[in-house]
């Protein structure tokens, strides 16, 4: 649901699909709110395979009881492992009537080849190699009842690995584009 210009998740396992077209290198960012009296999480999907299986990452932002953690999650056959969890310290601001109640953070999720890197308010706090689902997939958001998620963005990264140079070229201190 939108509400104050905002996406609020309403009853349980809210999941929404970007109508973009598929990818499997991205960069994900949003900014999200976490309730602060139960559990509650706000998440970045990334490579989700189909509607019936759900295989994809995750990168969440979770309140366990107090506890606040960043945590990158794989589904595979609606079997989630969790490959990263650091516990983080999000932001409270009172000051805005929207967010009183609420843990708040920017979370960036970055899905590139096998390389998996979850950042919290521009800090590295998960960092995972896994190729175990290597094909592009949708991306979008997913939350229990309550987290809002805003400024959501999806950019497609391209892998500038592998990269060679033979240096056949000239001689001279002009070393190419690729340098």
């Amino acid at each position: 649901a939108i509400y104050n210009e905002k996406l609020l998740g309403v009853g349980t396992n809210n999941v929404a699909f970007a109508s973009l077209p598929t990818a499997a290198n991205v960069r994900l960012q949003a900014n999200v709110s976490i309730l602060t009296t139960e559990n509650s999480h706000a998440s970045l999907i990334a490579r989700n395979a189909s509607a019936v299986s759900g295989n994809r990452y995750r990168g969440t932002l979770k309140n366990t009881a107090g506890v606040y953690t960043a945590e990158i999650v794989r589904r595979v056959s609606n079997v989630e492992t969790r490959l990263s969890s650091q516990v983080v310290t999000p932001l409270f601001d009172d000051s805005d009537p929207d967010l009183i109640g609420f843990a708040n953070g920017r979370l960036q999720f970055d899905v590139i080849g096998n390389s998996l890197k979850l950042y919290f308010n521009g800090v590295l706090v998960g960092n995972v190699i896994d190729s175990t689902i290597p094909a592009s997939g949708k991306v979008g958001v997913f939350t229990d009842d309550g987290p809002t998620i805003d400024n959501f963005s999806s950019s497609a990264l391209e892998s500038s690995l592998p990269f060679g140079d033979n240096f056949d070229r000239p001689n001279g201190t002009n070393l190419g584009l690729s340098w």
